[in-house]
């Protein structure tokens, strides 16, 4: 077994666990299905991600089956981008930079992994077209990985509550580790009521994309370094977004620093 991943009878078991099935027997068909998903791509028995397809299937109230649709569907969403250029360009917001790919002979997604980072330098205008740009790279090269079940746990988040999709928003950009409440209630609930903060919380905490937390300030939350870069990656691709949550970020902190 590589390092790292389950076994086969290891992942379904972990899987059942994480769905609040824990010992339940599978018959042969469910059996077969549970086998695929934890062992095919993009889960291949990643702990994490077994983990990801289980909290979702549960608070889906879906199963095996229907879990692997769904990643279908949005993966073939993603790779539709891999597919068509133009697509890739505008999704990350680099459109501009089309003619000066051509004339580098990178005219299909496949061919973005030929650059160089001299290449990337010359290309890009600004800085922020040279980080998106890097970003599209890594994703044609990354289309199987372990982000997309992260993915599906944040759409269901977005759809079910923006302020939570908010929190997670500026979450992703501050340290992964011990969020202090204080600083992300202000800015996503202002006066509104603590139960509005909790709530949003636990819906987080609930499709497994943040650890909460108490200490000696109060309340507050964590989230994987994964989690942390694929809402980022988001971000990165909104840069008016991207610098409206950065001045709110920085606003806020400011409000706090002592009277000098």
């Amino acid at each position: 077994t590589s390092l790292g991943r389950l076994p086969p009878d290891s992942g379904v078991k972990a899987l059942q666990a994480w769905r609040g099935h824990a010992g339940e027997e599978l018959d042969g068909e469910e059996m077969k299905c549970a086998l695929s998903l934890v062992c095919d791509a993009p889960i291949e028995g990643l702990p994490l991600a077994i983990a990801n397809a289980g909290t979702f299937m549960k608070k889906a109230h879906i199963g095996c089956e229907e879990y692997q649709q769904l990643l279908k569907s949005r993966k073939a969403a993603l790779q539709a981008l891999v597919l068509d250029m133009d697509k890739l360009l505008y999704y990350f917001h680099i459109s501009n930079l089309r003619e000066s790919l051509a004339q580098r002979h990178v005219s299909q997604p496949s061919d973005l992994h030929k650059l160089t980072v001299q290449d990337v330098d010359s290309i890009a205008q600004e800085q922020k077209d040279r980080h998106l740009l890097n970003m599209a790279i890594h994703f044609v090269m990354n289309t199987d990985h372990v982000h997309l079940t992260w993915q599906l746990n944040i759409d269901t988040v977005k759809e079910m509550d923006k302020d939570a999709m908010e929190l997670l928003l500026y979450a992703s950009l501050m340290g992964n580790r011990n969020i202090p409440a204080c600083v992300l209630q202000s800015l996503v609930f202002g006066g509104r009521p603590v139960y509005r903060y909790n709530l949003s919380v636990s819906i987080l905490k609930a499709h497994a994309l943040v650890d909460v937390f108490e200490s000696n300030e109060g309340y507050g939350f964590s989230l994987h370094h994964l989690v942390q870069s694929t809402v980022r990656e988001r971000l990165m691709c909104q840069p008016h977004q991207l610098s409206h949550k950065l001045s709110g970020l920085s606003h806020s902190f400011l409000c706090r620093l002592p009277d000098s």
